[in-house]
């Protein structure tokens, strides 16, 4: 995210230096500080954040969030409130997630906690996926909820483009969805007249990825081979491509590999460890699995009624020669992180076809 975004959020008195530049995250701990990171210097009881922004800058801190100015040189952004614009900072990096959840807050002198643990309770037995934080537990569906919750914005319409482009060219004209219970009618609403008959498979208990599929399976009207996809990802893989390659390689299965970018700066190393140069935003050196396949009805056999197949079937199928792969070079982006799903939008809204 831009800092100049970021600065908008927080409504500062003043900033001293640059207003731009790309943050990589936000932080109020010095030892937790990365390269681009905003820091915030908050003052406690005991300890004075500011005290530490020379660490927080010797790690790669962009900007300072301060109440003070410091002898520093390094973009600082003076507010009022070191606690309120960290607030609001890590509200606007994050995609505002409160804003996609029904937060309840819960306040008194005594039996808040015992009242947070009975409504977590009585709302997870109703079916909703739901956080909790306390100051005796915190328990974290609740990014769960708000990936769910920003996939309405994305994932929906990366799915659409899946449905209405790539599988209709590869022939597809029915697709069987895998989901939680309760939530079919929801998917049959958002993903009606994709030009595919779309069918339900609601799982009325969770049987894992590879138990999902198995379970989905069950509906097919006819056998045969079988694409396999994950429906919340952004991916522009040739399913065409990919069943072709499947054929050739006469296989039980083929799965789609791709080379992500790195999250991290690739340092270049000679000899002597001498360092060369800096790489951002570098593909890694390896294949990963990015989670699209063909199957056999042989393959979906041996899949398990429950669990994960890349750590049964598919360790098994590889072990006898029985699984290929198929490369893919092109977009893939996944949303397993608050910073990811950011970065699926801003990538969707810079690429309206996507929406198409």
């Amino acid at each position: 995210m831009q800092l100049g975004a970021l600065i908008e959020a927080v409504r500062p008195r003043a900033v001293r230096g640059r207003a731009d530049g790309e943050i990589t995250a936000v932080t109020y701990r010095a030892d937790a500080v990365v390269p681009g990171a905003l820091h915030v210097c908050v003052p406690g009881h005991t300890a004075d954040g500011h005290d530490f922004a020379g660490e927080a800058v010797s790690r790669g801190a962009a900007a300072l969030v301060v109440e003070r100015d410091l002898p520093i040189d390094v973009t600082q952004i003076l507010v009022e409130s070191s606690r309120r614009a960290m607030a609001a900072a890590a509200d606007a990096f994050y995609g505002h997630p409160s804003a996609a959840l029904d937060v309840v807050g819960i306040t008194g002198t005594n039996g808040k906690t015992t009242t947070a643990f009975l409504l977590h309770a009585v709302l997870d037995a109703a079916g909703r996926q739901t956080g909790l934080l306390g100051t005796v537990d915190t328990r974290l569906p609740l990014w769960r909820a708000c990936k769910k919750a920003g996939l309405r914005q994305i994932g929906w319409h990366a799915l659409r483009h899946t449905f209405a482009s790539r599988l209709a060219r590869a022939g597809v004209s029915r697709v069987i969805v895998s989901c939680a219970a309760g939530q079919g009618e929801e998917f049959e609403r958002d993903l009606a007249g994709l030009g595919a008959e779309i069918a339900i498979a609601e799982e009325q208990e969770r049987l894992g990825r590879g138990g999902g599929i198995k379970f989905a399976a069950q509906q097919r009207r006819e056998s045969g081979d079988v694409y396999a996809l994950n429906g919340d990802e952004l991916v522009d893989v040739d399913f065409a491509a990919l069943l072709a390659r499947h054929e050739q390689a006469g296989g039980l299965a083929t799965l789609t590999v791709a080379q992500p970018k790195s999250q991290f700066g690739l340092v270049e190393l000679g000899d002597a460890d001498v360092v060369h140069g800096f790489s951002e935003g570098a593909r890694v050196p390896y294949w990963v699995n990015c989670g699209n396949y063909v199957l056999t009805d042989d393959a979906i056999e041996r899949f398990p009624d429950r669990g994960d197949h890349e750590s049964t079937t598919f360790p098994e199928l590889a072990s006898e020669g029985r699984l290929h792969a198929h490369r893919h070079e092109g977009l893939w982006l996944t949303v397993n992180t608050p910073k990811e799903l950011r970065v699926a939008i801003e990538h969707v809204e810079a690429h309206p076809e996507w929406l198409a």
